[in-house]
């Protein structure tokens, strides 16, 4: 095996890494990140409080950043589709990772109160 055999398989192995594991750990990460900033953004969107109650005045407060972290967060997914809808499969792999830890976040936080 020669220096250039060696140096080819070095490169293949990269665009391997690049097109399979590197969008699946970046959709891991972004699953689980994503979870929490869009749970955030929700509870502060829509407050549990109705106008006129005590916790009103508080609650009313955080509203303009729910609103502000949810259009983030359609951003980001537009932004991440742009970039990933040259190679359809980098972007099946990242979604499907997003959401299988989308999913396991959302029942190990709050699975003892729906099941």
């Amino acid at each position: 095996m020669g220096r250039l055999e060696i140096a080819r398989k070095g490169k293949e192995d990269t665009m391997k890494f690049k097109k399979t594991i590197l969008p699946i750990i970046l959709g891991l990460g972004y699953g689980f990140l994503s979870f929490w900033w869009l749970f955030w953004a929700i509870v502060c969107a829509f407050p549990s409080s109705l106008p006129g109650e005590k916790e009103w005045a508080e609650d009313s407060f955080f509203i303009p950043f729910g609103y502000g972290m949810l259009i983030v967060y359609v951003i980001l997914n537009i932004i991440f589709v742009v970039i990933g809808r040259k190679e359809k499969m980098r972007i099946l792999l990242f979604y499907a990772s997003t959401l299988v830890v989308g999913a396991v976040t959302f029942w190990v936080e709050f699975g003892e109160y729906i099941f």
